[in-house]
């Protein structure tokens, strides 16, 4: 399970049968997440960092959970979707009217 603290300056992996946390990552810049989605495999957690202006790409099969990509999607990013085959991800800018297509294989 992954959470993030108050104000989201990181994230963290929870064991769910204990109910402790195992691994925290800090999220560069970021005073805030607005939203988290996962690929399907469970493997890549993107992050909406709206202080930072920032989409947070994160590893999560590596123990602790490594940031492997940082990408400047501008404004304040809110909300974060991924289509079905998890090739796109969508982040809407809560500034404005804007919505980021960011292919995921790149």
């Amino acid at each position: 399970m992954l959470s993030t603290t108050p104000r989201a300056r990181y994230l963290s992996r929870h064991q769910s049968d204990a109910n402790s946390v195992i691994a925290t990552v800090s999220l560069n810049g970021s005073n805030g997440a607005s939203g988290i989605v996962l690929n399907q495999a469970g493997t890549l957690a993107y992050i909406a960092g709206p202080d930072s202006g920032l989409l947070h790409v994160l590893n999560t099969s590596t123990n602790p959970p490594s940031v492997i990509a940082e990408v400047s999607v501008g404004g304040r990013p809110q909300g974060v979707a991924l289509n079905p085959t998890g090739s796109r991800l969508y982040v809407a800018d809560a500034n404005g009217t804007t919505v980021s297509a960011i292919d995921t294989a790149t």
